[in-house]
């Protein structure tokens, strides 16, 4: 069984050196940056929703997650890397 440090083995100073900044969620730029990596789905999705601009009862629905699962594909190992070292 791994031991829990005892209130006297803790170091409190490190509490201390926190930055009063507020974190910034990297997700929304790595998701932006991702984009790029998926330019067939991109353009599949635009190009549908240009055919079906006015009309009603119609939606980009597969097209809009094809294109989110490409970028999702992309954004994992990136914001695993950025959770792994904070």
């Amino acid at each position: 069984h791994a031991q829990l440090p005892t209130p006297s083995s803790h170091n409190y100073e490190d509490c201390n050196t926190m930055s009063d900044e507020e974190p910034v969620d990297p997700l929304p730029q790595i998701r932006k940056d991702c984009i790029k990596t998926c330019p067939g789905p991109l353009a599949k999705y635009d190009a549908c929703k240009d055919r079906i601009k006015g009309k009603e009862g119609v939606s980009c629905e597969i097209w809009y997650y094809e294109l989110h699962h490409c970028i999702d594909h992309c954004v994992a190992p990136k914001i695993f890397a950025v959770t792994k070292g904070g």
